[in-house]
């Protein structure tokens, strides 16, 4: 696996709204908690999905979400389309995943 930047609360998701982390609540990027499979969105539901890119760093059990990862559809996706797959879209600059 070729480095994967983490995702963290409050960054945004393609359908714009932002995630809402509630797996975990210790452990931080730049004071931001960091996103674990799961995780909803703003709008609620659009649980987070590991898609396989981490296997291996998890926190309480769960995969932490990278750049890669996808989410369900969250509680608007019969309204607007952008709601039926509202993967994260921005990524912490700071804390890069790597291969051991």
């Amino acid at each position: 696996m070729a480095g994967a930047n983490v995702h963290v609360q409050g960054e945004k998701r393609l359908c714009g709204h932002t995630t809402v982390v509630s797996g975990q609540d210790f452990v931080s990027v730049q004071n931001q908690l960091v996103a674990v499979e799961n995780d909803q969105d703003t709008a609620g539901h659009g649980e987070l999905t590991s898609m396989g890119i981490n296997t291996y760093v998890k926190i309480n059990n769960k995969l932490i979400i990278v750049k890669g990862d996808q989410a369900k559809p969250d509680s608007a996706c019969m309204f607007n389309n952008q709601h039926c797959r509202p993967y994260p879209s921005e990524f912490s600059d700071f804390v890069t995943i790597e291969p051991g």
